[in-house]
């Protein structure tokens, strides 16, 4: 597995914007976000990538493990 997420969330205030994702992407393959403007696919990959920190979930790559079992500050 090189990413693998469970219960990735994110809000801004009190709206919530990515509502606990459960993803797993195996090596070798294809994956794509597909959605309306404003369903939340830019904010997943800038949590995926660290640019921006969830506010609950959990995120696990192959080389690094961080989990949000507190909440950060928005």
């Amino acid at each position: 597995m090189i990413i693998q997420t469970k219960g990735l969330t994110k809000t801004y205030q009190s709206k919530v914007v990515v509502d606990h994702i459960d993803l797993a992407i195996k090596e070798g393959s294809l994956t794509a976000l597909l959605g309306p403007n404003g369903a939340g696919k830019t904010t997943t990959i800038s949590m995926l990538t660290k640019i921006l920190n969830p506010t609950s979930g959990m995120i696990k790559t192959r080389r690094n493990s961080f989990s949000t079992r507190f909440k950060f500050p928005s």
